[in-house]
């Protein structure tokens, strides 16, 4: 019996607990397991399982499969089985396969070891039998070798499965490593292959490597885009014997050299990597110093005594920079044109961390020289590109826009090569930043892990003055530099040498630096040092938090004594300098104070005497104005604000800045109210960080219903930081104070933290934290000028309210808005007021009470002059759309929560509201005009349309007084001034149509829409977004069959709409200029399939053509959205023509575009093709993506190749060469990125491989060589936009050989950026070449 996917997923999950309780491994379970799978389920299920649509069911399949009790329980060979079938359909999909695989490694590895451990217990008692001189019973002892040898045989058959298994698990991973694989295909077999070196050692099992599998591997390294990727492929190559990559070759190895000297070169990054990987390969060379050696143009003699690789790879290296930098000092522009500084160094700080330095040469002196020569190569590089990262606009920015002169004339003069002239800012930029970043990181690396000369009394590498110079490189690039990338990664390195430094010895001078860094770098902060001047006051102060990150996160020890004895160290004063410096006023003694709060009573008290700044800081003073200190001032503060954020934004000072939280928010909201905006937009970020710092990480995408875990309550917020309640109240107060006419952004943010309490489930009115008091400030903000505001007090109440409360507070809202009747000096307020009781009707507790209804007839009933002011054409009298919408919005959202209730309130006491709001929309001519009309318009559709389905009776006391208005349905609205109003109706149109409520929707009001619909169409539809709502609403109808029944009055409707859709649709088609939708891609292919049976005087040929190319442009990834593709496969189906004359080009297109879905990103997508499939071939059960592609080339063989063999064998040529799915592989020389595109599940070589199983099978039976149709002809050289003439498939082949791109097999192939795409082009080619040509007896060389 089949299961449902629910069933099978419950099942499966039982099955796999009861496994690893232990119970489906006993031995009874192992026996009689032919039919059922531990006697607990057909195999057949579980076959089918592994090949299940669901992601999830075949996880839990391998799950079951893998899991147990005991890790020495053997597998049996149809698991073994079931395993490899799994990964042939599932390596490439989005399945954490690995740790499942790890299992069955680690399970296999465990039986060997017990198995082989039996094998040798029976040898051994067979052994000691045979040597036994007593034997009173011979044929008991035959029948016991008899056990013992069937035993074994048992036991040996086991021990061939494992290790069957563990190398057929090596050569599938191996195998699948084919270019053009996905990334979860390479990432899943990489992580495979680690664990099993990891797992499995030589004493277990020896499973030996051969070249296939090694080049395979070594391919992989080259072409993988993904740097994590490389590094598996790197971990497994370690292990292979070099002579399986002929490392032992000297043209090898050498070819290997030259090829990675030119991709260290090259402007690419990923180029970079690959260098790197490249070279740390050839150190495995026992012929790597010769060839080394041979490069005697760029390394000195001494080399060749060098029999460390690593070394001699560096000095390789290092001599291979002097020229670059030569050009990089005198012109940074040329040496971007023509060398990849920062690939060298790339490569350098891969061998030295490959090398592991630290702790296989800590003292060889024969590395002191190269690390001193890489030190000085590395700063003087980057005083090179230090023009272009510290320049105030570094993105786009060329040396000669500030100098002229910077630039030598010859860089443009004519007799240059092309090449040489082109040099764009982003080569430029490129080349800068990543030449700092590289620089950094070796700075980072070597400072923290190499040894330093006479600490300890050891001989290191690296003296204290290079130290220093390090040191005093990081901290002017961290104040100077602009790029984001360059002082992230320069953070990163400087960190490493706080920390090596923070360790030091105490008598070590060293040890202080970091203290002298970080005051120095407070003195420029505050303009006491002349290094103020370079720090940058823009980009968020650019690198200076990050060092002032870095200085401080790396004290670890400090910081736990901090933690624990809240001791005052480094960080306790730090952050007691800056909160000081947030709280400065502007006066003329700002200096004093600012030089007290720096020395007074903190860690650099020490250093007072030593710098002296009052000295220098007063003579200035005399000569600065007020107007230039309250600048300077508002600068500090920006700085200050902007470190502050860094720190509290750090996860490793978490526990280190709860004391300062409260002081950090005061301070954020404070300086809300500062004088420049960088001050104020400072403030907004500490504020966000405080925010994230307090409650958390926000888990959840809508920030105004945010998880439990994001809010606190009330007491528990107050108790942890007691400051900001006096705080926030004072400031609320503040502002609701009479008279207050200022506007106060801080109290936003004082708003926005109320929004995230609550009260707990014990606090009372009269609460430790004045709940009541926070409720009512909250609710009198409804006053501001400033609409934000407002709305954020709305928000900030309803958190406030608990059920007990939330019923006073509701009544005591619309008894002040009543109150408020007419008074049209507090528009503001009644907008507060009602937007207070918009949010709370939103709230959860809003349904656990009753709102009296009498007191809800008055405020309708004193509040709907609202409505009535819209008419006024007075200015001040009152009119105030926004006020509207936001009244509309509340009893809109107070009706879908209590319907019938509000409906009684309404229609018994005023039935004016409803009818008003219609003749706002239908007589729109009536409303004055004025700021946010039509946002009330909207609202007042959104209103009517949800009322009037529902109370299209109207009362008989208004029919006399609005006699005008037409009869109650929104037909009218579809003909609305207000585009959006329209929308709105179509989509309710559209929505009740679905829902088939005939009671709300009657036939009369449908049939008006259906003839408003026809009256569209008649003409073009000018805006975008209502053309999609009525297509939409079309779709609807002419698409389901339960709508027969509407054109059953008048049957020659359904046919007339029909015709007006597909003559508009066809104009459509014919204007190439039209963007095609998903919405016109699925009104067309719904309609399509009548259309084309009801109407041929319609739809011609050349239309049909026309369709079937419009569904196949838009049915392949890079050609169009997701949205059309969605579309297309949808409806597809109804395009489908049967395999008869005159419809080879409809046929071709159909079975192309299904094919393009298969392999589409989106698996909603490959859904919807894989259902079209079955439809096809009459069949129910989708299953996996990989085997609906096998399907799919099963169902075109049967389908479409035994009926017109010769469209098979041209369609599934196209396929699988597929040259014309590419825009070309053309790449600028100055493009810096690879530009390709790494699809999910589309893969050429796989498709190629299943595209030529099926063109042996159709040469079976139909010669390659026959004349191809004339429509076949056609297709191909559209397709391939082909202009020669040919006559057969292998006058094509010959054809398009001209156009595939030539490779010479050789590592320098490597060195073209679209050498990958070129490649999957040669590899396809030459399969079906080789296949052709051999049918055909017409050789063709590739």
């Amino acid at each position: 019996m089949d299961m449902t996917e629910t069933e099978l997923h419950v099942t499966l999950r039982n099955l796999t607990l009861r496994k690893k309780s232990g119970e489906l491994d006993t031995p009874e379970r192992f026996n009689y397991q032919d039919e059922m799978w531990r006697n607990v389920i057909d195999y057949e299920i579980l076959w089918k399982c592994i090949k299940h649509c669901s992601l999830e069911i075949r996880r839990d399949t391998m799950e079951l499969l893998v899991v147990s009790k005991k890790s020495t329980q053997r597998f049996t060979a149809v698991e073994y089985q079931m395993i490899e079938t799994f990964l042939s359909y599932n390596l490439g999909e989005k399945i954490e396969l690995a740790p499942l695989i790890k299992k069955a490694i680690k399970r296999t590895r465990d039986s060997l070891v017990v198995l082989r451990r039996e094998v040798l217990r029976t040898v051994k008692g067979q052994n000691s039998e045979n040597s036994s001189k007593c034997r009173p019973n011979q044929h008991e002892d035959i029948e016991n070798m008899a056990c013992h040898n069937a035993t074994r045989i048992d036991i040996e058959c086991f021990i061939q499965d494992c290790e069957s298994f563990l190398c057929s698990l090596r050569k599938i991973c191996v195998d699948n490593l084919y270019p053009t694989a996905n990334y979860e295909r390479r990432r899943t077999c990489l992580q495979i292959l680690c664990h099993m070196q990891d797992i499995l050692d030589e004493e277990i099992l020896c499973l030996e490597w051969d070249t296939v599998q090694a080049k395979s591997l070594f391919n992989c390294l080259l072409l993988d885009t993904y740097e994590s990727n490389k590094e598996m492929v790197y971990k497994i190559l370690q292990l292979v014997p070099p002579r399986f990559l002929e490392l032992d070759n000297k043209d090898t190895v050498d070819e290997i050299i030259r090829t990675a000297v030119g991709l260290g070169n090259s402007i690419r990054p990923i180029d970079s990597a690959t260098a790197a990987y490249m070279f740390k390969i050839c150190t495995a060379s026992p012929v790597i110093v010769e060839i080394v050696n041979r490069h005697n143009e760029y390394l000195n003699p001494d080399c060749a005594s060098n029999t460390d690789a690593h070394l001699l790879l560096v000095k390789f290296l290092i001599s291979r920079l002097e020229k670059p930098l030569e050009i990089a000092r005198d012109n940074i522009v040329r040496a971007a044109n023509k060398h990849s500084l920062y690939g060298y160094l790339y490569c350098l700080r891969s061998l030295i961390t490959d090398s592991d330095l630290h702790r296989k040469f800590p003292t060889d002196e024969r590395w002191r020289e190269p690390i001193a020569q890489l030190i000085n190569i590395c700063l003087d590089l980057n005083n090179a590109v230090g023009q272009i990262v510290n320049n105030s606009s570094p993105e786009g920015h060329l040396p000669m826009d500030l100098n002229p002169f910077n630039v030598q004339p010859s860089l443009f003069d004519q007799e240059l090569s092309e090449h040489e002239k082109v040099t764009t800012p982003q080569m430029v930029l490129l080349c800068a930043w990543r030449t700092v970043k590289e620089v950094s990181l070796i700075f980072g690396y070597v400072t923290f892990k190499l040894p330093i000369d006479g600490m300890n009394g050891v001989v290191g590498l690296l003296t204290e003055n290079q130290v220093v110079q390090v040191g005093e490189h990081f901290v002017t690039l961290l104040s100077e530099t602009k790029h984001r990338g360059a002082f992230e990664q320069a953070h990163v390195g400087f960190g490493l040498l706080c920390r090596r430094l923070w360790h030091l010895p105490i008598e070590c001078a060293l040890k202080q630096l970091p203290k002298i860094w970080l005051l120095d770098l407070l003195l420029a902060v505050t303009g006491l040092s002349p290094r103020d001047s370079k720090l940058c006051a823009t980009r968020r102060s650019a690198g200076v938090p990050f060092m002032v990150q870095a200085l401080l996160t790396s004290e670890e020890e400090s910081l736990t004594a901090v933690i624990r004895h809240g001791g005052s160290f480094t960080f306790h004063s730090t952050m007691r300098i800056l909160l000081g410096l947030t709280n400065l006023k502007d006066d003329y003694n700002i200096e004093a104070e600012m030089s007290s709060l720096i020395y007074d009573d903190t860690v650099f008290t020490q250093f007072k005497d030593q710098s002296s700044p009052l000295s220098h800081t007063e003579k200035r003073t005399s000569n600065t104005n007020r107007g230039k200190k309250c600048y300077k001032l508002a600068e500090i503060k920006s700085h200050v604000i902007n470190i502050l954020r860094a720190l509290f934004r750090h996860c490793q000072l978490g526990d280190c800045v709860k004391p300062y939280i409260a002081d950090g928010v005061i301070t954020a909201i404070k300086s809300y109210n500062g004088k420049t905006w960088a001050e104020r937009n400072a403030a907004t970020l500490l504020f966000s960080a405080m925010v994230v710092r307090i409650f958390g990480v926000q888990r959840t995408k809508d920030h105004l219903n945010l998880s439990v875990h994001n809010r606190m309550t009330g007491k528990v917020f107050f108790e942890k930081y007691p400051t900001l309640l006096e705080f926030m109240y004072n400031e609320l107060e503040k502002f609701v104070e009479p008279g207050d006419t200022l506007i106060r952004p801080g109290v936003q943010s004082v708003l926005l933290l109320l929004s995230r309490l609550y009260p707990g489930c014990h606090d009372s009115a009269d609460s430790n934290w004045k709940v009541a008091a926070f409720i009512n400030m909250v609710s009198k903000c409804a006053k501001s000028q400033v609409y934000e505001t407002r709305e954020l007090a709305a928000r900030a109440l309803v958190p406030l309210l608990t059920q007990t409360t939330a019923l006073a507070v509701f009544s005591k809202l619309l008894e002040k808005i009543s109150m408020e009747s007419q008074n049209y000096s507090n528009i503001n307020m009644i907008h507060g007021y009602i937007l207070q009781v918009l949010q709370i009707s939103k709230s959860a507790e809003f349904s656990s009470f009753i709102v009296s209804s009498a007191q809800f007839k008055i405020f309708i009933k004193k509040s709907v002059w609202i409505l009535e002011k819209l008419e006024c054409r007075e200015r001040g009298a009152g009119v105030s759309f926004p006020l509207a919408t936001a009244y509309l919005e509340t009893l809109l959202q107070i009706y879908q929560a209590n319907d019938q209730w509000f409906s009684e309130c309404v229609e018994d006491e005023d039935g004016d509201l409803f009818f008003r709001i219609k003749l706002h929309l239908i007589h729109s001519n009536i409303l004055s005009n004025g700021p946010g009309r039509e946002i009330y318009e909207i609202t007042a559709a959104k209103f009517y349309t949800l009322w009037c389905p529902v109370h299209h009776d109207c009362p008989d006391s208004y029919r006399l007084s609005y006699s005008e208005i037409p009869k109650n349905n929104w037909t009218s609205l579809l003909n609305h001034n207000n585009m959006d109003v329209q929308i709105i109706s179509w989509i309710k149109s559209t929505e009740l149509v679905k829902s088939a409520v005939h009671t709300s929707f009657s036939e009369s009001q449908l049939q008006d829409v259906i003839c408003e619909a026809n009256r569209a169409v008649e003409q073009l539809i000018t805006d975008p977004n209502l053309e999609k709502a009525v297509f939409d609403f079309l779709f609807i109808i002419l698409s389901n069959t339960s709508n027969d029944t509407l054109f059953k009055a008048k049957p020659s409707a359904f046919s007339n709409l029909l015709k007006k859709v597909m003559v508009y649709l066809s104009k459509r088609l014919d204007n190439q200029d039209y963007y095609v939708t998903n919405s016109f891609l699925k009104l067309l292919g719904a309609i399509y399939g009548e259309v084309s049976k009801q109407f041929q005087d319609i739809l011609t040929i050349d239309d049909k053509k026309a369709i079937h190319k419009l569904f196949l442009k838009n049915s392949w990834m890079d050609s169009c959205d997701n949205d059309c593709r969605l579309a297309v496969s949808q409806t597809m189906y109804n395009l489908y023509e049967p395999v008869v004359k005159d419809n080879d080009n409809f046929v071709m297109c159909w079975w192309t575009m299904l094919l393009n879905l298969l392999v589409d990103d989106d698996k909603v997508v490959r859904y919807h093709a894989a259902a079209v499939l079955c439809k096809v071939n009459n069949e129910r059960e989708i299953i996996c993506d990989t085997g609906m592609r096998h399907k799919f080339f099963e169902s075109f063989s049967n389908v479409v190749a035994k009926l017109r063999p010769d469209i098979a064998i041209v369609l599934l040529f196209s396929w699988g060469v597929a040259t014309w799915r590419e825009d070309g592989y053309q790449m600028d020389d100055t493009d810096v990125f690879n530009k390709c595109r790494n699809y999910d599940t589309f893969e050429q070589l796989e498709i190629s491989t299943l595209c030529l199983i099926s063109l042996k099978e159709v040469g079976n039976h139909h010669s390659l060589n026959t004349t191809l149709p004339l429509t076949t002809i056609r297709w191909l050289k559209k397709l391939y936009d082909c202009k020669f003439t040919f006559a057969t498939l292998s006058e094509f082949v010959k054809i398009q050989y001209k156009y595939i791109p030539t490779l010479g097999n050789k590592l320098g192939d490597y060195l073209d950026p679209t050498y990958s795409d070129k490649l999957q082009q040669v590899l396809a080619f030459k399969k079906f070449t080789d296949f052709v040509t051999q049918e055909t007896n017409d050789g063709i060389l590739l």
